[in-house]
């Protein structure tokens, strides 16, 4: 009985091996203390982003008259907020149109902030942004409402992405200071992307309209999204690079080290986005960090709330998933993590830390002379190439099995065959491989008609 306990429980453990393994990662885990941002700072910006802008979804022409388009209200609030400590002048507006696969015709704007470092003649540029727009409302496909782009969830979006957007109004007002832009050897835009929640159609924009020298200097995207979780989770290419390994060595000097790391290997890559025709999802890349992957160097920020990547992340192992819920509210991320402000300094502090530090700029040029990690694999020739090993590699194994029976069964009988007679001869009939023809015709009626079973006994007919 004893033994067949013990192996009942060994069967158990073994099972419940990868669970353990999902689920390790989502203990809680301290949040450090930073120097530079404080959580008053942060909790206070986002309440107060929340409180007036509620409704950030983005509409469509039909959908959002003048004066209704919540998205646009938002934009109009970063510009005013931004234009408040930004140098003159650094703060524009980038309004685009844009029409979905269904025909549906999107208004929506970019709020880019723009600073210029301090240190180098020459200098590269990064892009650190964030969406602003949320799911407040539905928003139907072709004005009909029983096909939508998703769901309005009737909250304010704390999660999903206004501790993005409030992290990202911090570090903006903290980076451009005089005395801290100078220390910079990059130049860098603030990007808040309008109609995120839909095919991240302003991280997109504001890609396709850079200029051949704007494209040429851009290095780094930086992208904030959805904190709020158990701790800082940061991507950035599926190969090891320079500007990672940099802004990870940043972050251990700090105090941040075990709190800001690298991704763990228990991922599920549900969806996909097309990269030159080809499916592939790196961890991260459903945010609008994707939209730079492959060109650019990347660093995707976020807590793994809610993402299908990460399973053992406090809120999604927890009792209640709050992002793209109606629970997404100011009150329920308190709930779900008292720290959340704790975790947007962290945040922040880390990208300031990493943009004012001696090296920075040689990081992303190596990175860059380096190449993208995988981006290889995105190229179609690929594709063929995969596809073509796979299909010798699935045809060995039939190929030694058919070697094996064709062997075991090569001594068996021939089949039964088919006995028919050709009552009018074989040129009346259409014999087939397993027929066997008698040929009534060709025989002698009376050519052995003794009552014997001898052809030719010697006796005569009778």
């Amino acid at each position: 009985m004893a033994k067949k306990f013990s192996l009942v429980l060994l069967c158990l453990t073994v099972s419940l091996l990868p669970l353990i393994a999902f689920t390790g990662c989502g203990a809680v885990t301290e949040v450090p203390e930073t120097k530079i941002f404080d959580e008053i700072g942060m909790s206070e910006t986002l309440a107060e982003f929340l409180d007036a802008c509620p409704d950030r979804t983005s509409q469509t022409r039909t959908a959002a008259p003048d004066g209704e388009d919540g998205e646009k209200k938002a934009a109009d609030w970063l510009q005013t907020r931004l234009s408040g400590f930004m140098p003159e002048g650094s703060v524009k507006r980038q309004s685009f149109d844009q029409t979905t696969t269904y025909g549906d015709a999107f208004s929506s704007q970019n709020i880019i902030a723009s600073v210029r470092g301090g240190v180098g003649s020459s200098r590269p540029r990064i892009v650190i942004g964030t969406h602003y727009d949320n799911r407040y409302s539905t928003v139907a496909v072709s004005g009909n409402s029983r096909y939508v782009y998703f769901n309005g969830t009737n909250a304010e979006g704390a999660m999903d992405n206004a501790t993005g957007v409030a992290t990202l109004v911090k570090l903006a007002e903290y980076l451009s200071a005089e005395e801290v832009s100078s220390q910079m050897s990059v130049d860098v835009d603030f990007v808040f992307y309008g109609m995120g929640e839909i095919d991240y159609a302003g991280s997109g924009r504001y890609i396709t309209e850079l200029t051949a020298n704007g494209r040429q200097s851009l290095l780094l995207a930086i992208n904030i999204d959805r904190l709020g979780g158990d701790r800082i989770m940061t991507y950035f290419d599926e190969a090891p690079t320079a500007h990672g390994e940099f802004i990870l060595n940043v972050a251990e000097e700090a105090g941040f080290g075990g709190y800001v790391a690298e991704p763990a290997a228990n991922q599920a890559d549900y969806a996909s986005r097309m990269l030159d025709d080809l499916p592939y999802t790196p961890p991260y890349l459903v945010s609008d960090a994707g939209r730079y992957y492959g060109n650019f160097g990347i660093c995707a920020m976020t807590s793994a709330a809610d993402s299908g990547f990460f399973i053992g992340d406090r809120e999604t192992s927890g009792s209640e998933n709050i992002s793209g819920t109606s629970a997404d509210t100011l009150d329920g991320l308190k709930r779900v993590n008292g720290d959340y402000a704790k975790q947007m300094a962290v945040a922040a502090e880390t990208i300031a830390l990493s943009v004012t530090k001696d090296g920075f700029a040689d990081a992303l040029n190596a990175s860059k002379a380096a190449g993208r990690g995988y981006a290889w694999a995105t190229f179609p020739l690929v594709g063929y190439i995969t596809v073509a090993v796979l299909a010798l590699g699935a045809l060995v194994p039939i190929v030694v099995i058919v070697r094996k029976y064709e062997r075991k069964y090569s001594e068996m009988p021939d089949p039964k065959k088919n006995v028919k007679v050709a009552v009018f001869g074989m040129d009346y009939e259409q014999p087939k491989d397993d027929d066997v023809f008698l040929d009534i015709k060709s025989v002698d009626p009376f050519e052995d008609f003794d009552g014997d079973d001898d052809a030719d006994d010697g006796q005569e007919d009778k």
